[in-house]
């Protein structure tokens, strides 16, 4: 290799990486609240600080680091070269550690469960409309203990161990628009993740809670029998299954069925960023040679290789199934020589301890090197750790995960469901046709005149306001919830909601300033040109600072369905019962 110029000493990284992470983020105009032994910035979903070790955890982004590098790459977007630059500034010596100055060993949060809210409505009308799960399935969930609704109006998922004490609880928001909050309550125990125990000797291994939920309803629209066990990974680490399996002595079979990931670029993980690293690998390099013995898999590290040997490049690999992409003075694509014997560095570490593998070009092609999507690797992983002791098959839903297959069938039911019920409302309109052609013409200019919504409002006394297209539509779908909720759940169900009869978005913006409390908009107008124009527009005005979901009806009104639901009520009993039947294209095994 040609002569080395180190960019930073050890010294110099070294003192980059004792700033102060909790002064850092004050710096950065983030507002810190102590809580116990650690630090939370506020308005960042669930970011933690621990100042003794100077570690930052993310909760909801799934990420965290030890030191300020870490977390000023995070924050302000930079370069591991930019961060240290950054941190090695004059400004940054009063929030700097002494240089005797050694981390703390993290502490371990108190687990605490979150205070229960006194409904299940908001969690009840999410999993089971927005996220199809089965309302029985749902309702013997909330009574074991397994689900809730928090104050914040969010689920709770409860993983408990085996003598049901609850160990670990995940949180996720129940809004259907806008970006979902989702977080493992501090303190929870991985291992004891959301899991339910049953009398077979199969456990279904999937990701999330509601994936968990949503596989067992699909088994109930199959007509399998709900006694299997199931775990959720809360991601794709096998703690939680090692745990389980610790517990559950009598498994014999593990049914993998984690996510059906896209593949995605290897190294990157989205194809719209590629371009945007190479320029980055242009800009960084400023090598002068090229060593063509030596990669290195991941841009981390060739960046800070690159950092530390300004002079000396190698080159920078990304795995596709049919080329390399690599960086020199510039950036270009080669076809790797197969016969050629390079030195694979697995990451710097590794190449400051010299510890390179050798490896033919051909060979850089095997699977092995390619970055398979998260699911795959899950399912990869625990078929070579569990393979020989257990039975080990692979159900891959047919989408991303089972939710959307879930959520497919629904589709489809609704659909059918409807068809169904315009067939009967045909024959009756025919009918009525027939009946009025053999009666005297007695027209009714009044019924023909334009109808204009009156204002019409119920005051309610939670945060959600529901617009209708007038007052008879407002008591209609009052009524089709309240027996829909009785129907499902066998409970009372007092509606609490605020109601409007929409006429323009300036009424919306009155009722909302009048009514702070008011944070979500239901909007259910109809299905007519008018009623579509009219959730458009509200959509445009306030979707980008509240909450907005859009519910509509089976027909063009809640007044259309209403009277279909009074008079239909034992065709639409027979139509789920022949649903529930069907075949589709899941493929499920059973």
């Amino acid at each position: 290799m040609a002569g080395q110029l180190k960019r930073f000493t050890d010294e110099q990284i070294e003192r980059a990486g004792r700033v102060d992470v909790v002064e850092y983020a004050r710096s950065q105009g983030i507002g810190i609240k102590k809580s116990g032994l650690w630090y939370k910035a506020q308005n960042m979903g669930g970011l933690y600080f621990h100042r003794g070790a100077n570690t930052w955890h993310w909760e909801t982004q799934d990420t965290g680091g030890k030191g300020a590098i870490s977390l000023c790459m995070k924050l302000e977007n930079k370069t591991w070269v930019e961060a240290v630059k950054t941190l090695l500034g004059e400004d940054m010596e009063p929030i700097r550690h002494s240089q005797d100055w050694k981390p703390e060993p993290e502490p371990p949060r108190e687990f605490h469960l979150p205070d229960k809210n006194d409904t299940y409505r908001h969690v009840f009308a999410y999993l089971t409309k927005t996220r199809g799960i089965d309302s029985g399935i749902l309702k013997e969930m909330v009574d074991k203990g397994y689900v809730y609704e928090n104050t914040q109006k969010s689920c709770v998922f409860v993983g408990r161990d085996k003598e049901g004490i609850a160990k670990h609880a995940s949180v996720r928001s129940t809004n259907t628009y806008g970006k979902a909050f989702k977080q493992d309550v501090p303190g929870s125990q991985k291992a004891f993740s959301f899991s339910i125990s049953g009398t077979s000797r199969t456990l279904n291994v999937l990701e999330a809670p509601i994936d968990v939920l949503s596989y067992m309803s699909l088994q109930k629209i199959y007509g399998k029998e709900i006694k299997d066990s199931y775990v959720a990974l809360g991601g794709v680490a096998s703690k939680a299954l090692e745990q389980f399996l610790e517990d559950h002595k009598d498994i014999e079979k593990i049914r993998v069925c984690t996510d059906n990931d896209p593949y995605l670029n290897p190294v990157w993980g989205a194809e719209e960023n590629l371009k945007e690293k190479i320029m980055h690998i242009e800009k960084v390099n400023k090598a002068k040679e090229m060593d063509d013995s030596v990669l290195f898999r991941t841009y981390s590290d060739y960046s800070r290789f690159i950092a530390r040997n300004e002079e000396v490049s190698v080159k920078y690999v990304a795995f596709t199934k049919d080329q390399l992409i690599m960086s020199d003075e510039g950036t270009y694509t080669v076809e790797i020589d197969g016969e050629q014997e390079y030195i694979l560095y697995e990451s710097m570490g590794d190449y400051d301890k010299g510890i390179g593998k050798k490896i033919l070009g051909r060979d850089l092609y095997n699977e092995h090197f390619f970055k398979l999507p998260a699911g795959e690797r899950a399912a990869r992983s625990i078929y070579e750790k569990y393979g020989n002791e257990y039975k080990v098959t692979r159900h891959r839903p047919t989408h991303k995960d089972f939710n959307e297959d879930l959520v497919a069938y629904r589709v489809q039911e609704r659909s059918q469901d409807k068809k169904e019920i315009r067939e009967q409302s045909s024959v009756e309109q025919q009918e009525k046709i027939t009946k009025e052609q053999q009666e005297p013409d007695q027209p009714d200019v009044q019924q023909r005149q334009e109808k204009v919504p009156e204002d019409f409002s119920i005051k309610g006394s939670c945060e959600i306001l529901v617009l209708c297209d007038d007052k008879e539509d407002i008591q209609a779908y009052r009524d089709i919830s309240v027996r829909n909720y009785k129907a499902e759940f066998n409970m009372d169900y007092e509606p609490d909601e605020y109601y409007l009869a929409y006429r323009d978005t300036g009424q919306v913006q009155a009722v909302v300033e009048n009514n702070p409390d008011i944070k979500k908009l239901w909007i259910c107008t109809g299905r007519t040109a008018e009623g579509i124009q009219r959730a458009n527009d509200i959509i445009k005005a306030f979707g980008h600072k509240m909450e907005c979901y859009r519910e509509k009806p089976k027909l063009c009104r809640f007044t259309e369905d209403l009277a279909e639901m009074n008079r239909l009520e034992p065709v639409l009993e027979q139509t789920l019962g022949n649903i529930s039947q069907m075949e589709t294209a899941v493929g499920m095994e059973m």
